[in-house]
C-alpha cells in the first residue's frame, strides 16, 4: 500500500527558518538510519550468568549440527 500523504510535526524554528506557512506542501526525505536491537540490562545481565554457568561449546555444536 503506498501512503500518499501523512502529518508531520515540525518545530516553530524550523518552520520559521524555512519560511513556512500553513498549507504549505512539504516534501521529507528522512536519513537512513543503522538500527542495531540492544537488550535491556536485567536481560543482558541474565544472559551473562547463563553463559558463565554453560559451556557455550556444546551448545554451538549442537546447533551447527542441527
Amino acid at each position: 500500500m503506498v501512503r500518499r500523504s501523512s502529518l508531520l510535526t515540525i518545530r516553530r524554528e524550523e518552520i520559521e527558518r524555512l519560511g513556512l506557512t500553513e498549507g504549505d506542501l512539504v516534501a521529507f526525505t528522512p536519513p537512513e538510519v543503522e538500527l542495531r536491537p540492544v537488550m535491556r540490562p536485567e536481560i543482558s545481565a541474565a544472559a551473562d550468568r547463563i553463559l558463565k554457568r554453560c559451556d557455550v561449546r556444546d551448545a554451538l555444536r549442537f546447533l551447527a549440527d542441527h
